[in-house]
């Protein structure tokens, strides 16, 4: 399975938190990106939306370091 055809990078959010343009993952961009923005959150529209409590910070970095990764 190759990424590209996922539609996970460079693809458009159904419900963009990060505005008109968002990409769900943007190579090399963390800030950019609407998964790690969600992921981060600590409150509305972070994931997963049911279940979590809190921001796990350990798979923060993780996303982060992954997506400054791709080029």
């Amino acid at each position: 399975l190759q990424i590209e055809k996922t539609g996970l990078i460079n693809g458009r959010p159904l419900v963009p938190l990060l505005g008109p343009d968002a990409r769900v993952v943007v190579p090399g961009k963390p800030e950019q990106s609407e998964l790690f923005h969600r992921i981060s959150l600590k409150e509305g529209g972070r994931m997963p939306l049911i279940g979590s409590q809190q921001v796990d910070a350990v798979g923060v970095e993780l996303i982060r370091e992954w997506i400054l990764s791709l080029k």
